[in-house]
């Protein structure tokens, strides 16, 4: 019986623990590619560092198997509010300001893709009502 047992977790369990902790290390990074984007979103930075951001983000999304529709959304509206972000001369010097709805859609595509990394099932199961599949 013990060696049925240990049959069992050397060929069923102990895979399944290690793509596991590879898929959450994988998510992790798009968490990472996420925030390298968002630092990269104001247009005081140069677009090609945006754009190299922009595809670090879609190939951590690749490996991570993270919905390319969740990614695509995300993108499109932060190039948006990048190409709308206009530098503001204020009392503590000049800064960098998005115009509040597109920042608002950015934030909530921006939330939809963490949830889809932090829950992928669910998040593939979204995507295919919404027919995104």
């Amino acid at each position: 019986m013990s060696t049925l047992g240990a049959a069992l977790i050397g060929g069923i369990i102990a895979p399944y623990v290690t793509k596991s902790r590879e898929r959450r290390e994988a998510r992790a990074e798009v968490l990472n590619a996420i925030l390298e984007l968002e630092q990269r979103r104001w247009g005081e930075i140069g677009y090609d560092q945006f754009q190299r951001a922009a595809f670090a983000l879609q190939a951590t999304a690749v490996i991570a198997r993270v919905p390319r529709w969740a990614v695509v959304a995300y993108l499109d509206v932060a190039k948006a509010a990048r190409d709308t972000s206009r530098e503001f001369d204020s009392d503590d010097g000049p800064t960098w300001v998005i115009d509040s709805s597109e920042e608002a859609k950015v934030q909530r595509e921006l939330n939809r893709l963490t949830r889809v990394i932090w829950h992928p099932v669910l998040g593939r199961l979204y995507g295919r009502r919404r027919g995104r599949g």
